[in-house]
């Protein structure tokens, strides 16, 4: 069975998993807020803080490349994107790692800074990831990332102003520093005052492979971004 497949068929389960997380938010806030309440500066309570709900807000300046977006008979394009992710990450598999599930969405514009319009006006995506973080202990300063993604892509077209929808997936990696582990009195006031646990700049690499009968991409991203874990 193509890949393409199997992460479309697994990914409704993805993204249930998430929204069983949404559902116990409440109950989760609950915890977070009482054990902020007995919180004291250098107390264990902060570096044991094992955060389950995370955003993630990236752009990518040349999101697939130079010519990753292919339109049959009309040339290719370039694209920026900006992207927002939010994933539930169990407590309980922290240990070894932290594995984290849930949607994202996606909006790219074409890059005409050449000055000759593009077929491709623009596109934007729905879909989700599962991203594995080779994180073992509190204060680690560089987090290595691999993950998965599978994004419902739609292009919109110039000389048609249709819009075109297809699958795209494709592997991630990326490398995030953490930005408490520069300043920790920082990080547990932060922690304190809001419930927000650790604070990432991410550098993530991500690639898209996907068709349908008119446009097709194949293309690299390179993304800078921040995120934060509740």
């Amino acid at each position: 069975m193509p890949t393409s497949q199997v992460l479309i068929r697994f990914l409704p389960a993805v993204l249930i998993l998430a929204a069983l997380g949404t559902a116990l938010a409440p109950a989760q806030a609950l915890a977070v807020e009482t054990s902020r309440a007995a919180f004291e500066p250098n107390s264990r309570s902060y570096l044991n803080a094992r955060p389950q709900w995370a955003i993630e807000l990236s752009g990518a300046p040349l999101a697939t490349g130079d010519r990753a977006v292919e339109i049959a008979g009309k040339g290719s394009s370039a694209v920026r994107s900006f992207l927002a992710q939010v994933e539930y990450q169990p407590a309980f598999l922290q240990s070894i790692g932290v594995l984290s599930v849930g949607p994202s969405v996606g909006i790219y514009a074409a890059d005409n800074s050449g000055g000759v319009p593009r077929e491709l006006v623009s596109g934007w995506s729905v879909g989700g990831q599962v991203r594995y973080q080779a994180r073992f202990f509190r204060e680690q300063l560089l987090v290595p990332m691999v993950g998965y993604s599978l994004d419902n892509w739609h292009a919109r077209l110039r000389s048609t102003d249709e819009n075109r929808g297809f699958w795209a997936h494709g592997p991630a990696a990326g490398l995030w520093l953490l930005l408490n582990g520069l300043s920790q009195s920082a990080g547990e006031r932060a922690y304190y005052e809001t419930g927000l646990a650790r604070t990432y700049v991410v550098a993530e690499y991500k690639r898209l492979v996907g068709n349908d009968e008119l446009v097709s991409i194949d293309g690299s991203s390179f993304y800078f971004g921040l995120r934060f874990e509740f």
